[in-house]
């Protein structure tokens, strides 16, 4: 069905406002002005996503416990919600809303509303207890909050509550000096006073909830690479997958004056995450940019040291409701270093941690970035824009109609005395300040004439500063060489090669290790079919994943035995398995993994650890996680494969492209008893050339069963099939290409 057999119209405050949507039931929406296109993707957003709103912004408010019960997954989420505090200061931040910025939140919570009433409230809200509200603009504010922790500024939180309790259970030096590698400064755990760690913050217990393990990828093309004579943009996503309908939206909004904004949003949130104007197009990777910080803080008698003085600390209680069983209290302790792991109030002092979220508490600013880059005219006022996005690390990346590309870190990250490697518990130094504007990493007009990312860092002293724990650079590393291949080949990217690179299935990681590691594998013939694979991969076909899937149980197994002579089995076990330390502190463990850091694991260690790791890396592939490729069904958001097939709501089981660090990146993990799959959500593609752009989104617009697009568009995202958006030229179709060689 075509988008023109099936206009509809929205009443909005001013008149009808026209819209169509595509095979998958995103909308084209034709709006008068910013804020009336706001009214129209709100009211969308409410009759095909309502119920992912509704339970992201109860959980949002520390509410999972009274929603799914007494299950470890829910207390983490409370616990989180709760010691950030992710709805406090809320009709402050309100108020700090530029005009701008302002018109067009409250035009979209009213286009929510009316949304919400047109579509009237699910039973499945009823049933679990969330009352039929209005959607206000601090329930925005607040759904922000929570989507830019839950699995993303969670993977700063995460390693160093990991560190500090290791530093509370008094860890060899042998193992941080494994695990952190450059991120810790000489001498600096020598000066780490001593800690106590509350149980009920134990990370031991169960595994980090809200951690995103995968990444994203993004490629920006200046017009002089470009075949198009465009600057190209690509976005590439990874979060949970699997899930119908997926977490992002997309849509287009066109302008009486030619104008128009596109790309993917967030259900419940005013304007698209990633995506375009005529004028500039950005996109994201998570930068893990140091935004969070963990403190050493004296505390007695309701009070903490700051390093200057003796202040008051601020007691917050929390009821807190659990399904089937009584309410709960909690109490936390606010400083303005932090809040603090654990009760402060005891005659006697003690060390406890306090985590910082360095830029949660400037929502308001960071939807004042947003806002003004809908009004960018150029790349110049784009990066002016994004710099001043404080809550949330990210690697932006940019470019404008005039061919020119660029990107700059975005986060607030605190000034540390030049000791601390900034991921260690320090004892604090007064009020934090943050790093001055000018020593924040960025670069316009790159000579290069493009510019990849994938949750790498910029090595040197200013990018191993502001991203202490980055993940492996092998994504970036493969990307950078099928980027520059096909500039060696043809001299011009196209869009199709940015899609063809995007869902590439070679990982760089193997064929930087195993090289290195062969002389001490022992005499197997899959052994020797690894060495002979690890350099020459072809990215595709049984062989190839048989492979992956051994290197990667190989990986896993090699850092265990590593971890294990630093501590002791059971606590190798719980690194590795129970908090996934192999993924944090991967980019560490790689280095002394390449033998980069003899002084840290000499040849001979690792000859020992390969030899113990080899037949339990053979033992682990029977597991059905360790298989390559991935094969799962896509599963509702809610029912998860509970109802019968015939019904309709799963799609069959399929193959995930990829690995745990290639391009087209899918790990499988359990978190907090969650199976879960992360991967490439969604995929966009524009050409600042032309009008419009292209996207591969899994599952369609629409939550219910029979709701636009519903199931929709799963089997082009598997294959890198692109559909147009807004009036972009006909569908991207890289399946039909040759992927290059790994050694192109």
């Amino acid at each position: 069905m075509s988008a023109t057999e099936n206009r509809s119209t929205i009443l909005g405050p001013s008149g009808p406002i026209p819209y169509t949507r595509d095979a998958q039931g995103y909308p084209t929406i034709e709006a008068r002005d910013f804020a009336e296109g706001a009214f129209a993707r709100g009211y969308l957003h409410a009759s095909d996503r309502l119920i992912q709103v509704r339970l992201s912004l109860a959980f949002a408010a520390g509410q999972a416990l009274s929603i799914l019960g007494d299950v470890p997954l829910a207390r983490a989420i409370d616990r989180s919600a709760h010691l950030h505090a992710l709805c406090a200061g809320l009709d402050e931040q309100v108020e700090r809303l530029s005009p701008d910025a302002r018109s067009m939140v409250d035009a979209y919570c009213a286009g929510f509303n009316a949304g919400t009433k047109a579509r009237g409230w699910p039973l499945i809200l009823r049933l679990i207890g969330i009352k039929p509200v209005d959607y206000r603009p601090q329930d925005m504010l607040a759904l922000f909050r929570m989507l830019c922790w839950f699995g993303l500024s969670s993977l700063q939180e995460w390693p160093e509550a990991v560190l500090a309790q290791l530093v509370a259970k008094g860890a060899k030096p042998a193992l941080f000096d494994l695990l952190l590698g450059d991120a810790m400064q000489p001498g600096e755990l020598s000066a780490l006073p001593s800690l106590t760690w509350p149980d009920e913050h134990d990370p031991f217990a169960k595994p980090v909830v809200g951690a995103a393990f995968g990444g994203s990828n993004a490629i920006v093309v200046s017009k002089a690479r470009s075949k198009t004579g465009g600057a190209l943009l690509c976005a590439d996503p990874h979060l949970e997958v699997g899930r119908i309908p997926p977490l992002l939206y997309a849509s287009h909004t066109v302008f009486p004056d030619g104008n128009y904004l596109q790309g993917m949003e967030v259900p419940g949130l005013a304007w698209p995450s990633f995506g375009r104007t005529p004028r500039v197009g950005w996109t994201y990777t998570y930068a893990h940019v140091d935004v969070m910080d963990t403190y050493a803080l004296r505390c007695r008698r309701g009070e903490c040291f700051d390093g200057e003085t003796w202040q008051k600390l601020s007691r917050r209680e929390v009821e807190v409701r659990v399904r089937g069983k009584p309410s709960e209290r909690w109490v936390f302790f606010d400083a303005e270093i932090g809040t603090t792991f654990g009760p402060a109030d005891g005659d006697g002092e003690v060390t406890l941690p306090a985590i910082r979220w360095c830029g949660l508490r400037d929502t308001a600013g960071d939807f004042n970035a947003l806002r003004r880059t809908l009004d960018a005219q150029n790349i110049d006022e784009l990066l002016q824009a994004q710099k001043k996005i404080l809550g949330l690390s990210l690697f932006a990346l940019m470019a404008d109609a005039d061919g020119r590309v660029g990107w700059v870190l975005t986060g607030r990250m605190d000034e540390r005395p030049e000791h601390a490697g900034g991921v260690l518990p320090r004892a604090p130094h007064g009020v934090p300040v943050p790093v001055a504007d000018d020593a924040r990493p960025r670069s316009l007009d790159p000579q290069e004439g493009f510019i990849v990312s994938a949750n790498e860092r910029k090595d040197g002293p200013l990018g191993e500063r502001w991203v202490p724990l980055p993940e492996p650079r092998y994504r970036h590393e493969r990307l950078s060489e099928l980027v520059y291949g096909q500039i060696d080949r043809a001299g011009r990217i196209s869009p199709e090669d940015l899609s063809r690179f995007v869902h590439d299935a070679v990982d760089a990681g193997a064929r930087r290790l195993v090289p290195i590691w062969a002389p001490h594998l022992p005499q197997d013939p899959r052994a020797e079919r690894l060495v002979r694979w690890a350099t020459a991969q072809p990215g595709q076909g049984s062989e190839h994943y048989d492979n992956l899937a051994l290197f990667e149980a190989l990986h896993r197994a090699v850092c265990r035995e590593l971890i294990a002579h630093r501590s002791d089995a059971d606590e190798a076990n719980r690194l590795v398995d129970a908090l996934n330390a192999v993924f944090l502190f991967h980019h560490h463990l790689d280095e002394a993994l390449a033998l980069q850091r003899r002084q840290q694991v000499s040849e001979e260690e690792l000859a020992a650890a390969l030899n113990k790791a080899w037949p339990s890396a053979l033992a682990a592939l029977t597991h059905r996680d360790a298989r390559r490729p991935i094969t799962e069904p896509h599963l509702h958001m809610l029912f998860a494969g509970k109802l019968p097939g015939f019904l309709g709501f799963d799609e069959p089981a399929m193959p995930f492209v990829g690995g745990a660090t290639t391009p087209a990146q899918c790990r499988v993990l359990t978190l907090i008893g969650q199976r879960a799959i992360f991967g490439s959500a969604a995929r966009y593609i524009c050409d600042l050339s032309q009008p419009g752009g292209w996207y591969s989104l899994p599952g369609g617009a629409s939550e219910r069963r029979f709701g636009p697009g519903y199931r929709r568009g799963i089997t082009d995202w598997a294959q890198g099939q692109y559909a147009p958006l807004g009036p972009a030229a006909a569908s991207i179709n890289p399946s039909h290409a040759k992927t290059p060689r790994s050694d192109a």
